[in-house]
């Protein structure tokens, strides 16, 4: 299970970052990656406590197709914090940098859920990020 949440994490966003570079072609079948592997009830909580729920969340990546050229997004420091049963919960650093250089960090929590059918057998039920200072 740990194998599959962190290949899950980092292949999401490498999804992200290829969907706002616009390096992606805006297909349906494309913009399914994001979609497929979202749990039906999923919420992320920004880190300023923004609660955004999964439709206006779908719409919101929608829309921002190619808008951040030249950004990059990568991820550091996965950890498995638990899996029970059909549920994991990790944490990861996600780094975002612009194009113009500056960069902005956050440390993320996630819930999943195995999925056989989404593309590494899990999917993602909620997100809490917070800020990171370094």
């Amino acid at each position: 299970m740990e194998d599959r949440c962190k290949i899950e994490v980092v292949e999401l966003h490498q999804f992200f970052q290829d969907w706002f570079n616009g390096k992606l072609e805006p297909t349906d079948k494309n913009f399914a990656r994001f979609t497929d592997i979202l749990g039906e009830d999923f919420t992320i909580i920004g880190p300023s406590g923004r609660v955004i729920e999964r439709a206006p969340l779908v719409a919101r990546v929608r829309n921002a197709h190619g808008t951040r050229a030249n950004s990059q997004m990568w991820i550091e420091n996965f950890c498995l914090r638990s899996g029970e049963g059909n549920l994991a919960i990790a944490t990861y650093e996600e780094w975002q940098k612009d194009g113009d250089g500056a960069t902005n960090t956050r440390i993320s929590t996630v819930i999943f859920r195995e999925k056989t059918d989404a593309p590494n057998g899990v999917e993602w039920l909620h997100v809490q990020e917070t800020w990171l200072v370094k």
